[in-house]
């Protein structure tokens, strides 16, 4: 497993770095660790009800083309961008799960001491002002790519 990947941002955003001010369009994400429990168990448990959702919703021959589809991709590299874009989906969809709780836990998870460098600089951390300059489609890429990397 994995536990830091590098998300790079569609539309970069510009930062004060040491005093200057830098363009970037690279974050390093790092994987949960236990100072990180309440904000990773929330974000799981949204996700995972909107999944059991989805295979409820489901008929059994689309769950039986999906898990054929899922043999197929063994053997492949699977793009987390792509497991990203899917997982968020099925959030967006879910009528279980409030959107607007899944991108406000969010905030304030990627937010915490060690989950989000900026730049790949360890001394630049992921802040409030930094989190409100990037746009609403790199936040929705983000946090499909996190939870496909590290929660599920």
């Amino acid at each position: 497993m994995n536990t830091e990947i590098d998300f790079h941002l569609e539309t970069k955003i510009e930062v004060g770095v040491r005093g200057d001010i830098k363009e970037i369009d690279l974050l390093v994400l790092k994987a949960p660790t236990s100072k990180h429990r309440t904000h990773a168990a929330k974000l799981k448990q949204l996700v995972m009800r909107a999944i059991d959702e989805a295979n409820r919703s489901v008929t059994d021959e689309q769950r039986e083309a999906v898990m054929e589809s899922a043999k197929d991709k063994e053997s492949e590299d699977e793009d987390i961008e792509d497991s990203g874009k899917q997982l968020m989906g099925v959030l967006n969809f879910a009528n279980t799960v409030d959107m607007a709780v899944v991108h406000e836990v969010f905030a304030e998870f990627i937010k915490k001491e060690g989950v989000c460098y900026v730049d790949g600089d360890s001394e630049v951390k992921m802040t409030s002002p930094i989190y409100d300059k990037l746009q609403f489609e790199d936040v929705e890429r983000l946090i499909g790519v996190y939870l496909a990397s590290f929660l599920m």
